[in-house]
């Protein structure tokens, strides 16, 4: 009987592990696997995002805050991007849909630019106190992961 359970706690135990590498290895996947193309268009797409975040550092060394609304943007903005305040959110139109959403951090020590890339995915600029990074979430639950672009 000793032996059987060893035996059967083995297995529960080597069955465990099997599925937290698999969990491991398919969050992993979802930005490892991305091709060449993939990042190619993500990178174009972030750099439709840096006149944006250009401004965004602008107004924060300048006026020591991140922007509050739309009227905060008025006259820095590039040609043919435009704001608006859609509540505590600002959703940037650079002429290529959808918008880019704009939501201050508590306390204003960053943001996150986020655009939708379908039912669920997303691509997002998050920065924290200047310091920035691009993200990519697939939206099946594994949550955000860093992705490198070339914007």
């Amino acid at each position: 009987m000793f032996g059987a359970m060893s035996l059967r706690r083995s297995i529960l135990y080597g069955f465990f592990f099997i599925v937290l590498a698999i969990g491991a290895a398919v969050a992993y996947r979802g930005v490892s696997a991305q091709t060449e193309a993939d990042r190619a268009r993500l990178s174009g797409m972030a750099g439709e995002a840096a006149p944006i975040i250009a401004v965004l550092d602008r107004v924060r060394k300048e006026r020591g805050a991140l922007p509050h609304g739309a009227e905060d943007l008025a006259g820095l903005l590039p040609e043919g991007v435009l704001a608006e305040e859609i509540g505590y959110i600002l959703r940037f139109d650079t002429g290529t849909a959808p918008g880019w959403l704009f939501v201050a951090a508590p306390g204003g020590h960053g943001y996150e630019l986020s655009r939708r890339l379908g039912e669920e995915a997303r691509l997002l600029y998050q920065d924290e106190d200047g310091k920035g990074r691009w993200l990519w979430d697939p939206g099946d639950g594994t949550g955000p992961a860093p992705v490198d672009l070339d914007p």
